[in-house]
């Protein structure tokens, strides 16, 4: 069928990447299974099999589907009034709206330490999502909100840097609250106009 209809393939392959995507930030990595993949959709585990070769390669095509969101979040705060809007809606939709699991991201880089099909993945997942970062705050340069005389790129990694220990320091017990706050006046303090 899919032969034939070529846009019915592309439509079931979006569907099995967005349950994939849900079920591994609910579960994590390694307590996802191709099978509970397959179960969730209705169909059967060969049938996941003729559109992804394994879970790594689903997770891949997982971290795409991530950083296309990634890029509507920073589009999204890129057209508010002021940089302090824009970063809430970026804490907001990544941490609280968005569900993002830090505990998966947490679990991923432990398997990224002995996994070199994993840590391929994640390396190449961040770097393109840094590449969207650092051009947030290039557009953001071009609207004068920030100075011109900072490195959007390492504006980019310190931004980076920070939401990673945020995540850690929720996985070990701190409020979104707390952590919203903290997130707010770092970036603030590192791309102050004055």
């Amino acid at each position: 069928m899919s032969q034939l209809f070529p846009e019915y393939r592309d439509e079931v392959r979006n569907k099995i990447i967005s349950t994939a995507y849900r079920i591994f930030r609910d579960r994590g990595y390694h307590a996802t299974r191709m099978e509970d993949i397959a179960q969730e959709l209705k169909v059967t585990k060969p049938a996941l099999y003729q559109y992804f070769n394994g879970k790594e390669e689903l997770f891949n095509a997982v971290c795409e589907f991530g950083r296309d969101e990634l890029h509507g979040i920073f589009d999204r705060a890129l057209n508010q009034n002021s940089l302090e809007e824009g970063c809430s809606i970026i804490f907001d939709t990544l941490l609280q709206d968005f569900s993002f699991s830090p505990k998966l991201g947490v679990e991923l880089y432990a398997i990224a330490a002995r996994n070199d099909a994993i840590r391929a993945i994640i390396r190449e997942s961040r770097l393109n999502d840094l590449a969207i970062v650092e051009e947030f705050f290039k557009q953001l340069q071009k609207k004068h909100i920030i100075r011109k005389d900072l490195d959007p790129h390492l504006i980019a990694r310190g931004a980076d840097a920070l939401m990673s220990g945020i995540q850690i320091d929720i996985v070990l017990g701190m409020t979104l609250e707390k952590a919203k706050s903290v997130w707010m006046s770092s970036i603030l303090a590192m791309v102050r106009s004055h």
